[in-house]
């Protein structure tokens, strides 16, 4: 891979020629680090001829199809709902995920509460929409909850898991569908209590799983090799994280092996073989001494597994592959000290997309390698007008919280550095996730505005192991929020940071802990902003039950009757009396994970109670804020608002 190193010392020479020359311009503002990416997930076609990516249109997002090595390109906006993903079907069909919101007595009576509908289009290599797929169907009923499990036919047919919503009850099952008119038919009926299924290569369903509502019995079966019939090979009455407890992630390229995810006595996930028919587990595929295994990656056409995801200060992908491995040994190996990852490949493997991020790649760079020429091309940056000079540092560091755990965080710090800096704390959503160190557009704003940003992975965060997750249960507005409080305190210790001069703000969960922080730390903040927040978990909880939901949130925030009394305690809510700094909330009308009512009751009790407050709603807005437009409002507002208490 000579040649591609030589470009990519070109390109270094070329970005340092950009930050001598330009150092003295100020880094770009809310209408770039606001605004969606130029380019997002970008999928090469099975003949490696053309990528079909997501990009920005007006305030819109647009699936864009390119001719490589030409300028022949078109885009699909879509009408009425949100273009989420984009990939494809064969070399003719690519399939455009989108969404839109639902409500009861809109449009679809057998849904009982506001949700994003998801939905598939076919667009054809002229950008026009060949069909819509899975439509509600009338033999079999209402068609929901969508999940792509792989191609047959050559990728004429698209194999999907769907729920089937009908008056004889609701099962997820498999549809055949043809990428092209949209036909389709149930490949494989699922039972009542089906909730996932796996299919090999060929798109022949291999695994099913069921769980039981009354004893949260899980099951797995398997269609063995050489039998049509359903062989139960697993089963688990556990309904806690225990030690020997397995997630199955899919099948081998070897016959009756899959792979699971287990602890298997120890504290972190790993990835296992697991012999079907012994019924057995057997090698260890990948583990890791400090971090959770994440998921099973696969080719993108063969649908054969090639290695195994995981997250240390940023998304890694360990490959078994050899030929992925080599492939992501060479892009390193150009672009040295940067964070590099295989993006897909063409069918032959012949082509293949590469992602590239760090100092020389700022905010991230798709790249086309073509093997048989020896040649790497630009595809795209996901922000062209952010500069390597803009970028300001993000440091891994840990501290102690006041029961002794180690919190692990991440500390963005603006581009000159300096001491006694003022604070935001940014809290992640969830809570089940965690922050890395890879390339955050709210922390660089912010950074670049001159603040220091805290973002710590709290008790409660994903990949740190069973036990740290698991110390986070019951502990929203508690330990949980004691974490953030600790770490404020750590850097007020060590200079970093100006204590008087602090503010916290957050999404969704973090939005919930930037009103808890207000609430039960009023002497820590001296301002605070939420999005899509949470302010009262009695409410929540309650909605939950209405929609059959509370199931998975009981065991981590609470049951509303029989842990009344620290809901109360821990929501911002019912605590307004007690909250002493302003408080900025944004949130979308149509946002069907955290409703709207959150944050306007919140506003009415701060107002009641003569607090400083303001909400911005935007209409039209879900939970994950897709207009750009909306993007860079949120961030200039908070802009103005810590600049008014932040600043000296």
């Amino acid at each position: 891979m000579g040649a591609l190193t030589a470009i990519g010392a070109r390109l270094s020479a070329a970005l340092m020629i950009c930050i001598l020359t330009s150092a003295a311009i100020a880094a770009p503002g809310a209408e770039v680090y606001g605004g969606k990416p130029d380019i997002s997930g970008p999928e090469l076609s099975p003949d490696g001829t053309m990528v079909a990516a997501l990009v920005p249109r007006g305030d819109d997002v647009a699936v864009r199809i390119s001719k490589l090595g030409t300028t022949k390109a078109c885009d699909y906006v879509p009408q009425g709902s949100k273009a989420r993903n984009v990939f494809w079907a064969n070399n003719n069909q690519a399939v455009l995920e989108v969404s839109f919101f639902y409500a009861p007595g809109k449009t679809r009576q057998a849904l009982r509460f506001t949700t994003e509908v998801y939905r598939y289009l076919s667009i054809n290599t002229s950008c026009d929409v060949s069909a819509e797929l899975l439509r509600d169907h009338p033999q079999y009923g209402i068609v929901a909850g969508f999940n792509f499990l792989g191609r047959a036919g050559g990728g004429n047919e698209l194999i999907f898991s769907a729920l089937t919503i009908s008056q004889t009850g609701d099962t997820l099952d498999i549809y055949k569908v043809d990428a092209t008119t949209g036909k389709s038919t149930i490949l494989e009926k699922g039972k009542s209590t089906t909730t996932a299924w796996y299919v090999d290569g060929s798109g022949t369903p291999r695994l099913r799983g069921d769980r039981t509502s009354r004893d949260s019995t899980f099951t797995v079966s398997a269609r063995l090799t050489g039998s049509n019939d359903w062989t139960e090979v697993y089963t688990s009455t556990s309904t806690t994280p225990d030690a020997q407890r397995m997630g199955f992630m899919g099948l081998a390229s070897k016959a009756d092996i899959a792979y699971v995810s287990t602890r298997n006595g120890g504290d972190r996930e790993a990835i296992y073989e697991y012999d079907l028919r012994a019924k057995a587990l057997g090698r260890q595929v990948f583990a890791h001494a400090r971090y959770d295994a994440g998921g099973i990656v696969l080719d993108d056409y063969s649908r054969t597994p090639i290695g195994v995801s995981y997250t240390d200060d940023h998304l890694r992908v360990q490959y078994f592959d050899r030929t992925y491995a080599q492939r992501q040994a060479d892009v390193a190996a150009t672009f040295p000290g940067e964070v590099v990852r295989i993006e897909g490949a063409s069918a032959d493997g012949t082509r293949y997309l590469t992602y590239v991020e760090g100092v020389e790649n700022p905010g991230g760079v798709y790249h086309l390698v073509d093997q048989k020429l020896n040649d790497m091309s630009l595809i795209g940056a996901r922000y062209p007008s952010i500069r390597a000079a803009d970028i300001a540092p993000v440091r891994s560091f840990s501290y102690k919280a006041r029961d002794g755990m180690d919190i692990p965080a991440y500390l963005t710090t603006p581009p000159g550095g300096g001491k006694a800096l003022p604070l935001v704390v940014v809290p992640h959503g969830g809570p089940w996730s965690r922050d890395n160190a890879s390339f955050d557009n709210w922390a660089q704003f912010l950074a670049t505005r001159g603040y220091a940003v805290l973002q710590p992975n709290f008790r409660g965060s994903t990949g740190y192991g069973t036990a740290f997750e698991q110390a986070g249960k019951f502990q929203w507005g508690l330990k949980m929020q004691d974490d953030l409080t600790d770490g404020v305190k750590a850097l007020v210790a060590d200079g970093t940071v100006d204590g008087s001069r602090v503010c916290i703000f957050g999404w969704s969960y973090g939005g919930y802990a930037a009103m808890a922080g207000l609430a039960l730390s009023p002497k820590v903040y001296k301002c605070g902003a939420a999005g899509a927040g949470i302010s009262d978990l009695l409410t929540l909880t309650g909605q939950l039950r209405r929609e059959n939901a509370l199931r998975n949130w009981e065991d981590v925030i609470g049951d509303p009757t029989n842990d009344r009394e620290r809901l109360i305690a821990t929501s911002p809510y019912r605590q307004v009396s007690r909250i002493t700094a302003p408080l900025l909330m944004f949130h979308g009308r149509e946002d069907t994970v955290v409703p709207v009512l959150q944050s306007e009751k919140m506003l009415r009790a701060l107002d009641q109670a003569g607090k400083s407050a303001e909400l911005i709603v935007f209409e039209g807005e879900d939970h994950w804020i897709h207009k750009s437009s909306s993007g860079r409002r949120v961030l200039s507002e908070l802009e103005k608002f810590l600049g008014q208490h932040l600043k000296k």
